[in-house]
Order: structure tokens, then C-alpha cells, then sequence
């Protein structure tokens, strides 16, 4: 008889960018856990890692792919996607969430030997929302602009009257936001939502989007958007879901233990808030003494040696010693069988 597949452990790496990359971390993962599970959603408009390498470590493709596009629903929907298909596919501890550009700087048995003998049920990192200065995120619902082609190209003077006007109506409105995007992606227009969860006892929280989840509170995360469609059909139009949907839905949940930790390391320039340093040799003896788990964000681009030290001075692994692993060893999970 057919039953569920059963792992400790499940691995979610989403991933948008290098596929070689995203491809090391799954390599990495599989050698240092060769029982887990491990779940992969790749940007739908970029290319993925060949099918025979992922095949041959048994990794899971979260299907259907996703468009995704910085600052919207589309993030959080390729994760909510991606957590209903691994509760279904089968039981597991705890649920490990990692961006392409992740990678451990603990070895892997001693992150999983902690995780099994912890006394929480997940680790996220988050603060709340009210009066944090998030507001313009989460109490508004957003908008695309058409992304006009004539403003291509513009005298310098002409766009920054424009940036003037912008940051006057968001200083001065409490009821709209022109909130610009970056890579050329279109502007979006907040307007303040008159009715909002957040004033109905439910406080909003903002975090990380990488933590890890037991597999109880993943459940709560489904369940809830299954049981308040209205909560998760509000965030579908603010900016960052992904950095707020599943920590309000976390630490607002009845009978979970949370620690705000999410045991990663990322450095900061503080002049620059929006996004994480990538990663390089000089980040090195930081991240080795940190004592997290995971350290994001990496980019061979930048610096292709950082992985390789790593590799050798924690993870001991040596330049041969990531394989592309046996098809037959690593089924994906939701080809696994086990006796019910």
C-alpha cells in the first residue's frame, strides 16, 4: 500500500537568477543531506538548471512556475505555491527556506541536529509593523502605472522635478504613494485602504522572507489563507507581501512559538537599506564567527572565491566532492513510496 513520503527535513530554495548557482546550493544540500527533500521553484522567466542534473539529485520542481517581479504578490505566491505542495506531498519536521543566493556556513548536520532539538516551531525574523514606518506598505493597495516609454531618456533637470513632486505627494498625502521600482520595472500607485486587517485586532508584522518553519506552522500558514481569503486577498495588493504575509500570519497565530531569529547572516550598508551587500572574502571571518546557520546574499559574479573557501574551511568539502549524486539514490518526494 501507498502512503506519504516521510523526511525530517525539506529544503526550499527560489531561485531567479544564475541557475549554475542555485544548482550548487541544491548539489551542496543533497551531499550534506542525502534523506531530505528538496523543493525548487525557478523564476518562470528565467532559465532553470538542466532537467538530468536536477533529476539526478532528486530535487522537486514546484509546479506551476511563476513570473516573479520585485516588490508584488508574485514572491509569496511561489511560496504559498510551493508550501501547499510539499504539505502535500508529504510529512517532514521542519521546512528550511532559502533564497538561490543562499548557502550554509554551518555544516548542514549540525543546523538539522539543532532544528530537531528545538523547542520552537519556527524561526522568523520580523518586528511589527505599526508604527515601524511600514504603514505605506500594508495599509494601501497598490496599482501598476503604464509604464509610459516617452519618460525613457529624460534631461536630468526634467527627472528631478519629478522625483521632487513624487516625494512631495508621498511626504505630504496620507492617502497616496508613488513608489517607484527599480531595474526600468513600472511604477506602482498606493491608495490607503479605508477598511484594512489592521484595524480589527490582527497587527501587522514586516521580516525577513527567508526562515524556517516546522511543519506545523507551515500548516498555519496555509490554513489561514484557506480560512481568512480576505487577509491574504488584501496583501495580494501591497508592496513587499513577501516581507510581511507570513510573519503577520506567524506571530498572530494561537499556540506557536516563535523565535525572531531567522539564523541568517546578511550585512547592510547603512547609507542603504534596500537590499542586502552581496557577499565577498572580506565578509568572510564575519560570517564564520556569526553563528548562523545560512549567510545570503552570494553572487559568483562578485566573488567566485567566498563559496570555495567556505566550502573547504566549514563544510569540508573539497573541489570534488559535490556530485551530481544517483538518480535512483534521491527520488523526488513525490515519486517516494512508503509503507502505511
Amino acid at each position: 500500500m501507498t502512503g506519504r513520503a516521510r523526511q525530517a527535513f525539506v529544503y526550499l530554495v527560489l531561485s531567479h537568477g544564475d541557475p549554475e548557482q542555485a544548482l550548487r546550493l541544491l548539489q551542496t544540500l543533497r551531499r550534506a543531506s542525502p534523506s531530505s527533500a528538496l523543493f525548487m521553484h525557478h523564476d518562470a522567466k528565467a532559465g532553470r538548471p538542466p532537467d538530468d542534473r536536477i533529476r539526478a539529485l532528486g530535487v522537486n520542481l514546484v509546479e506551476p512556475r511563476t513570473s516573479v517581479f520585485w516588490g508584488t504578490y508574485s514572491l509569496l505566491e511561489s511560496i504559498l505555491v510551493a508550501i501547499r505542495q510539499i504539505l502535500a506531498s508529504g510529512d517532514f519536521q521542519w521546512l528550511v527556506i532559502l533564497s538561490g543566493q543562499d548557502y550554509p556556513i554551518r555544516p548542514l548536520a549540525q543546523i538539522e541536529a539543532d532544528l530537531l532539538g528545538s523547542p520552537y516551531d519556527a524561526y522568523v525574523r520580523a518586528t511589527a509593523g505599526d508604527g515601524a514606518g511600514y504603514a505605506y506598505r500594508y495599509e494601501m493597495q497598490y496599482f501598476m502605472l503604464p509604464r509610459w516609454a516617452s519618460f525613457r531618456g529624460l534631461p536630468h533637470r526634467v527627472d528631478k522635478l519629478l522625483v521632487a513632486a513624487r516625494e512631495a505627494v508621498n511626504a505630504r498625502s496620507g492617502w497616496l504613494r508613488i513608489q517607484p521600482r527599480p531595474r526600468g520595472l513600472p511604477t506602482m500607485l498606493g491608495v490607503r485602504s479605508m477598511r484594512h486587517p489592521f484595524t480589527q485586532g490582527l497587527t501587522s508584522y514586516k521580516g525577513s522572507t527567508w526562515m524556517n518553519l516546522s511543519q506545523q506552522a507551515a500548516r498555519a500558514v496555509i490554513e489561514c489563507g484557506d480560512q481568512r481569503p480576505e487577509l491574504l486577498n488584501h496583501y495580494r495588493r501591497t508592496f513587499m507581501p513577501d516581507e510581511s504575509y507570513l510573519q503577520t500570519v506567524l506571530f498572530n497565530a494561537q499556540g506557536l512559538r516563535i523565535l525572531n531569529d531567522h539564523k541568517r547572516f546578511t550585512a547592510w550598508d547603512p547609507s542603504h537599506l534596500a537590499h542586502p551587500l552581496t557577499l565577498g572574502m572580506q565578509h568572510f571571518d564575519a560570517m564564520r564567527q556569526s553563528g548562523q546557520d545560512f549567510a545570503r546574499k552570494f553572487d559568483p559574479a562578485f566573488d567566485a572565491g567566498v563559496l570555495d573557501r567556505i566550502d573547504r574551511e566549514i563544510l569540508s568539502i573539497g573541489a570534488n566532492d559535490v556530485g551530481m549524486g544517483n538518480p535512483a539514490q534521491h527520488p523526488p518526494v513525490n515519486q517516494a513510496h512508503s509503507r502505511s
